[in-house]
């Protein structure tokens, strides 16, 4: 790797806005299981397939599971956030182009935490909601808004790019 520009890149107003509604899903994350857990059963959905239907169950110590993961990939991106000069470029990153590729990098990596809280906040609610319920199946409007969700990560980084 070539000596990179060591620049620290400064916040703007959306990265702030981002980064507060990821910390507040992470914090639901955690808040929703908590308040549930004493009402749900033994075993607790664990596993569902494409179509939304259970294909495993677990016990209920599981659901706290989701948001640990959510919290680690979230440490993990917020860290290496710090260091976008590790990152893989296709661009040859010199002095001049730098911070517009580090900020881009970032914006990128910061949005991924934001979709990976969400969807790991839509799995736990639907996990503790079908426990709850009994229910068999999660409703087709978590599915459409995870696809959705999933496009968005996807397609709407490319406005960085």
């Amino acid at each position: 790797m070539e000596n990179r520009p060591i620049i620290k890149i400064k916040r703007d107003k959306m990265d702030v806005i981002i980064e507060a509604v990821t910390i507040l899903a992470l914090l639901i994350t955690f808040l929703y299981p908590a308040f549930y857990y004493s009402y749900l059963p033994e075993n607790i959905p664990a596993h569902f397939n494409f179509s939304g239907e259970v294909d495993r169950y677990d016990h209920k110590s599981w659901v706290w599971l989701l948001p640990i993961i959510s919290l680690v990939l979230n440490t993990a991106l917020y860290f290496l956030n710090k260091k976008p000069h590790l990152f893989n470029y296709v661009d040859k990153i010199t002095a001049e182009n730098a911070e517009e590729n580090y900020r881009s990098s970032i914006k990128i990596m910061r949005f991924t935490g934001l979709v990976i809280s969400i969807l790991f906040l839509i799995i736990t609610y639907q996990t503790i909601r079908l426990g709850l319920s009994g229910a068999k199946k999660t409703p087709v409007w978590s599915e459409y808004l995870i696809y959705f969700l999933l496009f968005i990560l996807t397609f709407g980084t490319l406005s960085y790019v």
